[in-house]
This record gives C-alpha cells, sequence and structure tokens, in this order.
C-alpha cells in the first residue's frame, strides 16, 4: 500500500480539518478532508488511518458537563488505603485518578463528575475509599482546541503559548439548562470519548443502532453533550512525563494555552481556579517551568505516575431512568 511521507504542516492541518468536521457533525468525511488538503482520496484516506490508529494522534470528544446536569471537581487526596487503586473504580462518578508526586510526597489525584448537588457528598466517597481530600477544585469545563504549528520537532515558545490563552478560553461559552438522555446516548458519547474518528455506519454497528436512528441521535441529543474534540498527538511526546499543574488567583486562565499545544494535554477551567494535565518531554522541562513561574501567580505541581492511571468515560450504568443520574455514589 506504500508509506505516506508527512511533514508537519500537512499533519497539523490534517488534524485540524478533522476537528473541524467533528465539532459540526461529530463524524468526519474522507472526500471533504481530501478536498481541503489538496490531495487525492486515497492519501486523505491513508492519514485518517494513521490517525485512527494512534500512530500520529488521538482525537476525542470533550464531554458537556454543564448540559449534562454533571458536575466537574478535581483534587488531591492523602492516601490512607493502601488498595486504593483497586477500591477508587468503585467510585460511580468517578472521571480520572492517579498516583501523584509532589509537595508532601505521594498524593491521589482525581478528577470527579458528580450531578449536580452531589460535589460533597462525593468527596465524601473518595474519602471514604482513598483517604481525606486535603484539596479540591470546582471546575466549569474542559477546553477542546485546536493545535498550532510548533516546529519539526514542536519546540515551543511556552510564553507565546501562555499569553495566547485568551483566544482559547475566551470563545469557550456555558450552554444553560439540561437534556434529556439514555443510556443509549451516553454509551454513544462514551465511544466519542475513547475515540473521536467514526463514521456514522460504523458508530451505528458498534451500539447496534440503525444508521438513520444514529444520524438523529447525534443531530438531535449527541450533539449537545459534547463541546468539542480535541487531538493528543501522543507521537511528538514519547517518554514524556504527564505533569499535572492547578493555578489559583491571578493568571490561571493563561492555562488555557496549554489546550493548543501538540503534546497531549487536558486543561479545566473554574472560575477562580485551572488545572491542567501536560506530557513535557523532558528537554521541554525547564522553560516549561519558567514560562509557569513568570505568567502565573500561584500554582501547585504533581508529576503522574502515568502507569497506575485510570480513566473512566461517562458513567452508563448510572441512569436510574431517562435523563436522570443516580444518586448513588458507591458501587456495590
Amino acid at each position: 500500500m506504500g508509506r505516506v511521507r508527512l511533514d508537519l504542516g500537512i499533519l497539523v492541518s490534517a488534524i485540524n480539518t478533522v476537528l473541524d468536521q467533528l465539532n459540526m457533525t461529530l463524524t468526519y468525511n474522507v472526500k471533504d478532508l481530501a478536498r481541503k488538503l489538496n490531495v487525492s482520496y486515497t492519501v486523505a484516506w491513508r492519514i485518517v488511518e494513521k490517525i485512527k490508529g494512534r500512530r500520529m494522534a488521538l482525537l476525542k470528544a470533550i464531554v458537556n458537563y454543564e448540559i449534562l446536569g454533571l458536575s466537574l471537581v478535581t483534587g488531591i487526596a492523602e492516601i490512607r488505603n493502601e488498595n486504593w487503586l483497586e477500591d477508587a473504580k468503585k467510585l460511580t462518578y468517578i472521571h480520572y485518578y492517579a498516583p501523584a508526586y509532589g509537595t508532601g510526597g505521594k498524593k491521589a489525584l482525581f478528577v470527579l463528575y458528580p450531578p449536580k448537588g452531589l460535589e460533597n457528598e462525593s468527596l465524601k466517597a473518595v474519602e471514604k475509599v482513598i483517604g481525606p481530600v486535603t484539596e479540591h477544585y470546582l471546575m466549569d469545563r474542559a477546553l477542546p482546541a485546536k493545535i498550532e504549528k510548533n516546529g519539526w520537532p514542536p519546540k515551543l515558545d511556552w510564553s507565546r503559548v501562555l499569553e495566547n490563552w485568551y483566544s482559547i478560553y475566551a470563545p469557550s461559552q456555558r450552554v444553560s439548562g439540561t437534556v434529556k438522555f439514555d443510556s443509549t446516548d451516553l454509551l454513544v458519547l462514551s465511544k466519542l470519548q475513547e475515540q473521536g474518528l467514526w463514521k456514522v455506519i460504523d458508530l451505528a454497528r458498534e451500539v447496534k443502532l440503525a444508521r438513520k436512528t444514529m444520524e438523529y441521535r447525534l443531530r438531535q441529543r449527541i450533539r449537545w453533550m459534547v463541546t468539542g474534540f480535541k487531538a493528543d498527538m501522543w507521537s511528538f511526546a514519547k517518554n514524556a512525563p504527564v505533569i499535572a499543574i492547578i493555578a489559583e488567583n491571578r493568571g490561571f486562565e493563561q492555562l488555557s494555552g496549554l489546550a493548543s499545544i501538540p503534546y497531549p494535554s487536558a486543561v479545566l477551567i473554574g472560575k477562580n481556579s485551572a488545572a491542567a494535565f501536560v506530557a513535557v518531554p523532558l528537554e521541554e522541562q525547564y522553560p516549561f517551568l519558567r514560562a509557569l513561574a513568570r505568567h502565573i501567580d500561584r500554582w501547585k505541581l504533581y508529576f503522574i505516575d502515568i502507569e497506575h492511571a485510570r480513566k473512566f468515560t461517562v458513567p452508563i450504568s448510572a441512569v436510574t431512568e431517562r435523563g436522570t443520574w443516580k444518586r448513588e455514589l458507591l458501587k456495590e
């Protein structure tokens, strides 16, 4: 079949074009991609297959927690349970957790998405299966963003990245209200969280729906559950340690700029705080930390034990009836 030789320019253009498609329809079209890139259909198809194979990047959906009636909470807990890595799976609304190393030694870093009104109860559930929560932050949303072209291999001007926060932070608007959903909607959403590159027919087969039914759900229901899509370009960050940064007060918005970098990242934004998870290659760490110190007032840094990190999609089983979340915070 032959190899497709790609420079960074066409790769970034391809990924950003596909992100535009996904943000419009939640699916992609190879013909449109070929036309936008001015390449043949075969080359465009090969590019998509490489992306789907996660050899270049992982594209995935960002959940609209607000419209699903979920909160977004991140925090740090002391570890008092030796079996916490296994026991934390019992938390109904756990999104992510991992051992983290920073001030005070080994901690548990977590991200929750409890139903609105159950934030405090969810933190108590964390304390029950892990240990005392020493700090927590209520976030409003996770940020999707296009990636920027930064040369080959990527060599970032971290100050410019952080100074460019407004172009990413400002357009992200919250949508009030909630939507009605069911377990099938959440199953589709979880598939898009795991891998965003789906054709309608393939997604329909995966969740055992007719194509027309899938098209209707994507257009009328699922599209409201997705804030946007993001790209994690793992091929640019091999053997890169994952760093978690939690910022408060002045300058916390500037972490938004990290959503646009080619390295894998996730950025959560709240009213007076932000959290970012970034895979930073070793040679980039000192420039990165210098820029943080220059641009952000207060921040804490943790190194994530990625081998023991756990991540979960929306809790499909946590639906009691159409559009209603369970109040049980611990699984049996």
